[in-house]
């Protein structure tokens, strides 16, 4: 027998959708479902109180259908609770560590103190290089790592231009498709010669990278200088590049931070695009668990090269 609250909820949602596009309710009834049952139970009275009856008001004053837009903004805000740099942040704090530290420990340290070997750095040098000086990193092991970080489940690859010769604009026109869907919260994707994670909630998308570049950038960089766009603002970066636009490279400027070369091979035709998505991404609590789990993985092994005064080339094996 259903439990009152979700009697509450559903009769709710049933109601806005006499108001409301297809695509606001679909949203709305995505979000909700992937919320806990305490979540649900939570939202559910101020759900019924707020937008039983006037969510986008279709005989409303202009004045009050912007307020009750805004109301919905605000509400999807709360229903996405899974943005990653939150649950970044959170995961340092409860770690006790500055955000590039996390960063650091994300990592297997042999792999990560290969760049400093033959600089005749002790171990512990390298590791206070690391927590104090900019370093670069790979896109694809980031993107990679993120997409554990996100779903457990596996991804589902969507698109992929490399074994199936596509237009630039027909590769175009399905990448915005994907974009444009609200049961994708999570996209990873391969544009030219970069590897990114989307985070595609609420009306914004927002980009996770790293990249090997002069002033590359690390994932906690990342963390703090993107911010959300629009997505329409999104999208029309993401045409020009994969299009190959007149303004191509300013879209990679804005998406990327400028430096990233990341359309190396989005010059030459056919375009290079591949996307996978998820439509089963953890909650925040799940993600900040998933870092604090990766940041784990290695802990003893940092810890010893944190205090450790032996000769890096020393440490490091090859195999």
């Amino acid at each position: 027998m259903a439990k009152d609250w979700q009697d509450r909820l559903d009769d709710t949602l049933e109601k806005i959708k006499n108001d409301v596009s297809p695509a606001v309710a679909n949203r709305l009834r995505v979000q909700i479902n992937r919320l806990t049952e305490d979540q649900q139970k939570s939202l559910s009275e101020d759900i019924a109180i707020g937008f039983r009856f006037h969510l986008f008001g279709k005989k409303d004053d202009d004045k009050t259908q912007r307020r009750h837009k805004r109301r919905a903004d605000k509400l999807l805000a709360n229903l996405a609770d899974r943005s990653l740099a939150k649950a970044f942040y959170n995961a340092a704090k409860a770690l006790n560590m500055e955000l590039i530290e996390l960063d650091l420990r994300l990592h297997h340290p042999n792999a990560w103190l290969k760049m400093f070997y033959g600089n005749n750095y002790n171990l512990n040098q390298a590791y206070n290089f690391g927590i104090k000086n900019k370093w670069d990193d790979s896109c694809g092991a980031i993107s990679g790592m993120l997409r554990g970080i996100i779903s457990a489940d596996p991804w589902t690859k969507q698109l992929d231009t490399n074994t199936n010769i596509t237009a630039r604009n027909v590769a175009g026109t399905r990448a915005l498709n994907l974009v444009r869907n609200v049961n994708y919260p999570y996209l990873r994707m391969l544009v030219g010669c970069h590897s990114f994670i989307v985070e595609n909630i609420g009306r914004t998308c927002r980009v996770y990278q790293a990249y090997y570049a002069e002033g590359g950038d690390r994932l906690s960089d990342s963390i703090v200088n993107n911010k959300p766009m629009k997505r329409d603002d999104f999208c029309t970066h993401l045409e020009n590049i994969i299009r190959g636009n007149a303004n191509a490279d300013d879209s990679a400027a804005e998406l990327f931070n400028g430096t990233c070369d990341a359309t190396a091979n989005a010059h030459r035709s056919p375009v290079s695009v591949e996307i996978e998505v998820t439509d089963r991404s953890r909650n925040l609590a799940g993600m900040t668990q998933a870092f604090r789990d990766k940041a784990g993985l290695h802990a003893d092994a940092w810890d010893e090269v944190k205090r450790s005064a032996t000769p890096l080339d020393n440490y490091i094996t090859w195999d």
